[in-house]
């Protein structure tokens, strides 16, 4: 078919219509465009050529109830936007430069952002990137190539362009967008039109072309991710009815489709597709219902599927989900352990909103030059109206954020196309799209009160735990800013003890930099409590900073003793009391003049100690002997009522090649040494033996130099005892998660950590949906990284080359991570040479 034969330009044609020659010539100009310079762009997308607009003509044909009522300038505005609304995707060489050099940017989506997510594919990131925004681009070519050729014949100096443009960047756009860009009722010149009844015709046309000729865009993204190609398409799908619109037996018009598929995912895929297309049928039944009669757009509800399966079963079925048990499930202390948590969820919401809002600010010399943002967040107590405000000054929602993504559970705005291919630095402590529904452990019901931060319109969200339906009222409110969350006062006082826990609680759980946090308390005339964060390691300038040497995480430490290297017995710490046996004298090792080298006393770089306790009265462990069943406990129980002196002894390699183990009795604790060695110092009864132990503790060195650094054989815990302090916290973005359990395998034995803070910054770290734990792989990824970064700051401050060189090889035997968050630059210090 011709763009000539079809339906609305033949009426063109029939009424002697001025716009009729009007259209040929612009279609004569923009047919080149469609239909090789798309193609270029897009080799192996579906067609958007001019076959496709005449298509959409058609099916405008059969939408609408009568074209012999529409008048003139309607019929030229619905053939003109079925040629136009797809010529955004017509990019030529100049303009692909621009968009890759990033002098030309559309809704501030970074073309790099794209190049990352098809792992620097320039060609298919490139078509991403006008698929993504080729609406505006119609927009925009239609305003800037074609707008004086839209006027109304005979008064030249009336356009219609700017509407037509609407109405092409409208079949992209959420249906607000239509409803709040477009009128329902304009004039120009001689006639009154309705964009938004052409817009609504435009957007059901387009989504009806679809065939075994043609994927349309959406479901062609869809199937690509999978892999599917062209062919694969074509193989395994086929629909057989071109018109798709018939007349229903109830005389509403009913759109149905015929086919067949030989391929469940395809299948499934097209079933989503056609919830789509319902969506497009509700939302222009719904909104024509008060347009006049020539408007109105009267279908049965729901597409009648014909689709026949191939090889397979296939049920026209998918997932329900029941809002009040989702709300239970996920909302419970089940999920969070506290209901206090509920606080925390929405100020870390805040944060988020502030945090984005503050990187606009500092990235846009537009905002910045006419005010400097200050982000502010506010918990209002207000017991005389009943109600608790957390409010803040960030970004804000408009209608789209909403309905998209705040009311969708489990969508997050921050996991969105529109913000992570914005490429915005920030990353969001926001992940799961759940948060907003933990402040129904706070309050039954809610309010939200919003605006986005370059909208005019106020939103305010009325929200029921016990109904999942909303309602959404507009509000005039210029001054407005960011977000309010409104909850009940006496039940949000059922969580929370007083004021002062509540400001406890919130400086526990937030490292916010650089954000005003307060709580205002309008029963004491607004007294203001602002929120401090006690927390002093991450300002203390005398801690060690790992951070450089980090990508994306914030490390203070600060050690309890920091002793790397050993040359000599009297250097390392024993269980007990340290005495030496050479095989002939005995020394107590602490009190010997001499320095003992270690290297004597190692046997394939181990030193073996035993170890025993002296018995001052062997009846007392007769005693404990007849009561208990094993050595172990009555070690434990003689050693909990007694307290005896324990001896650690280092002797010779060759004297314990059968270390003593267990409660023993013998005179000879190794060939030559008796307990009347140890009679001068101590007064031991061996009539029932003592308990033995054996100690064999791992060095390292290299090339036979005498330095020696002590490790350990598995994991080992570097907290001081007790190993958790009130300071040894993993906040993940600024936000408390939990007490960290730092232990590490082939950890220095002689270093020990006092206290320490981390505050994860880096992306690929993510806590879990409770946000009180990170899952074992991320834990093991941060303590490998953490500690690598702890050793090259040991490294980097070691003057002596010869402790150097040793740490070094020993960095490389233990430490070489494959996974790791440190800085490239020191990576070097962990791979071995060839």
């Amino acid at each position: 078919m011709i763009l000539e034969d079809t339906r609305l330009m033949k009426e063109l044609k029939e009424r002697d219509s001025l716009f009729y020659s009007a259209i040929l010539g612009v279609y004569t100009e923009i047919r080149p465009l469609l239909d090789q310079r798309i193609a270029q762009v897009f080799p192996t997308y579906t067609q958007h050529d001019s076959g496709h607009s005449i298509r959409i003509i058609e099916h405008m044909s059969q939408i609408v109830n009568d074209i012999s009522n529409l008048n003139d300038l309607e019929i030229a505005i619905l053939v003109y936007s079925a040629m136009l609304h797809d010529i955004g995707m017509a990019a030529n060489q100049e303009e692909i430069t621009e968009i890759e050099n990033g002098t030309l940017i559309y809704n501030g989506l970074n073309f790099n952002a794209i190049l990352n997510k098809f792992n620097q594919d320039r060609i298919l990131a490139m078509q991403e990137y006008i698929r993504i925004v080729h609406a505006e681009r119609s927009a925009n070519y239609i305003k800037e190539n074609l707008s004086k050729r839209f006027v109304i014949p005979e008064m030249p100096l009336v356009s219609f362009g700017d509407t037509l443009a609407l109405i092409c960047e409208a079949h992209t756009k959420e249906i607000v967008w239509v409803t709040g860009n477009l009128k329902d009722r304009d004039v120009k010149g001689t006639f009154e039109i309705n964009p938004q009844f052409c817009a609504l015709v435009l957007r059901l046309a387009d989504i009806l072309d679809f065939d075994s000729s043609r994927t349309p865009p959406k479901l062609y993204t869809a199937l690509a991710i999978s892999g599917y190609s062209k062919e694969e398409w074509l193989q395994h799908f086929s629909i057989s009815n071109q018109n798709k619109i018939v007349q229903g037996s109830s005389g509403e018009k009913v759109i149905e489709f015929h086919g067949s598929c030989s391929d469940s995912v395809i299948h499934r895929k097209i079933l989503g597709y056609l919830d789509w297309v319902n969506k497009e049928i509700e939302y222009a039944s719904e909104l024509t219902k008060n347009f006049y009669d020539k408007h109105r757009l009267s279908f049965y509800h729901k597409v009648s599927n014909f689709i026949n399966s191939d090889k397979y079963s296939i049920v026209d079925m998918k997932f329900q989900v029941n809002y009040k048990n989702i709300i239970n499930l996920l909302m419970g202390e089940a999920l969070y352990g506290n209901k206090e948590l509920g606080v925390r969820e929405l100020l870390q919401n805040a944060l988020d909103a502030c945090e984005v809002k503050k990187e606009m600010y500092v990235g846009n010399a537009d905002l910045s030059i006419y005010e400097e943002y200050n982000a502010k967040i506010f918990i209002v107590l207000d017991k005389a109206n009943k109600v608790v405000i957390i409010k803040d000054n960030g970004i804000g929602m408009n209608l789209p954020i909403i309905k998209n993504y705040f009311l969708e559970v489990g969508a997050s705005y921050y996991n969105s196309d529109e913000y992570v291919l914005s490429n915005y630095k920030y990353i969001p402590i926001g992940n799961y799209g759940i948060g907003f529904l933990s402040s129904f452990m706070l309050s039954d019901k809610v309010k939200v009160r919003t605006k986005h931060f370059n909208a005019e319109m106020l939103y305010e969200v009325d929200i029921s735990k016990d109904d999942d339906f909303v309602s959404i009222k507009e509000v005039q409110e210029p001054n407005f800013a960011g977000t309010e969350i409104i909850l009940n006062y006496d039940q949000f006082f059922e969580v929370w003890e007083d004021k002062e826990k509540l400001k406890e609680f919130i400086e526990k759980e937030f490292l916010a930099d650089g954000i005003q946090i307060a709580i205002i308390d309008k029963e004491k005339q607004g007294e203001s409590i602002k929120i401090y964060n006690p927390n002093n390691l991450l300002t203390d300038s005398s801690l060690i900073d790992l951070s450089p040497y980090l990508n994306g995480v914030i490390v203070k430490i600060e050690l309890s003793s920091s002793s790397v290297f050993q040359e000599y017995l009297n250097d390392i710490k024993f269980y007990g009391e340290p005495f030496l046996f050479d095989g002939k004298e005995l020394v107590q090792i602490d009190e010997y003049d001499e320095l003992i080298p270690l290297v004597n006393y190692l046997r394939d770089d181990k030193l073996g100690i035993i170890d025993f306790a002296i018995i001052e009265s062997s009846s007392d462990l007769d005693e404990i002997s007849s009561i208990m069943d094993s050595d172990d406990d009555v070690e434990d129980l003689y050693r909990e009522k007694y307290d005896p002196v324990d001896i650690s002894l280092i002797t010779v390699p060759e004297l314990i090649e059968i270390p003593p183990r267990g409660l023993i009795e013998t005179e000879e604790i190794v060939d030559g040494l008796t307990f009347e060695r140890f009679e001068e110092e101590y007064s031991h009864d061996n009539s029932s033996g003592t308990f033995f132990g054996f100690v064999s503790k791992s060095f390292f060195s290299k090339d036979e130099l005498n330095k020696h650094i002590q490790y350990s054989n598995g994991h080992t815990y570097l907290q001081s005892n007790p190993p958790f302090t009130e300071k040894s916290k993993l906040f993940i973005r600024g936000v408390f998660v939990k007490d960290f359990n730092f232990s590490i395998m082939n950890a220095i034995q002689g270093v020990s950590i006092k206290n320490f803070l981390i505050n994860v910054v880096n992306k690929e770290i993510k806590p879990n949906v409770s946000r009180n734990d990170i899952n074992n792989d991320d834990e093991r990824l941060l303590r490998n990284s953490i500690y690598q970064a702890l050793l090259v700051h040991f490294l980097e401050n070691l003057k002596d080359p010869i402790e150097s060189h040793v740490l070094k090889a020993f960095m490389k035997k233990f430490h070489n991570y494959k996974n790791t968050l440190l800085n490239e630059k020191y990576k070097r210090h962990f791979i071995s040479e060839v």
